[in-house]
């Protein structure tokens, strides 16, 4: 029998980057699932079967909407952010949050497409209780308001 391949969701509203995605991933031995709205997400995140969620930050109708980072906040899975539209710091401020593993933009993303793969391969090896520890930080951050 064949050995079942780990899913990574792909959460992304631009075509073209899903296939993107999907390409690396799949050459890389992963199953992708890709949601291409905030509301395929969610319904993605409550099957539980994916690993390691990829994160765009803004998704349809509207690009600065930040619906990424609410998807952030209700999985419990290791995110993967890669953004077009990440302001300055905003990839250290969500790291420091607890609400993504690493962070890549999609304007220096053809040179990092190697680190990309180590942070998914790291992602995926997180034991449930630092998943736990970081689900905390992220409680904490939403009761202070951030």
């Amino acid at each position: 029998m064949a050995k079942k391949k780990t899913e990574i969701l792909v959460i992304e509203d631009d075509a073209d980057w899903q296939r993107e995605l999907k390409q690396i991933l799949e050459k890389n031995g992963y199953q992708v699932t890709i949601a291409g709205t905030y509301s395929e997400a969610m319904a993605a995140i409550r099957k539980d079967t994916a690993k390691v969620a990829v994160v765009d930050l803004s998704l349809k109708p509207d690009r600065c909407d930040r619906h990424g980072v609410d998807v952030m906040k209700s999985t419990r899975m290791p995110v993967v952010c890669v953004s077009g539209t990440m302001f300055p710091g905003e990839g250290d401020k969500l790291f420091g949050k607890g609400l993504v593993e690493w962070y890549f933009t999609k304007d220096e993303f053809a040179n990092q497409v190697n680190s990309f793969l180590a942070q998914i391969a790291d992602s995926i090896k997180i034991p449930n209780a630092e998943i736990s520890k970081r689900w905390k930080i992220i409680e904490r951050s939403l009761r202070q308001g951030d």
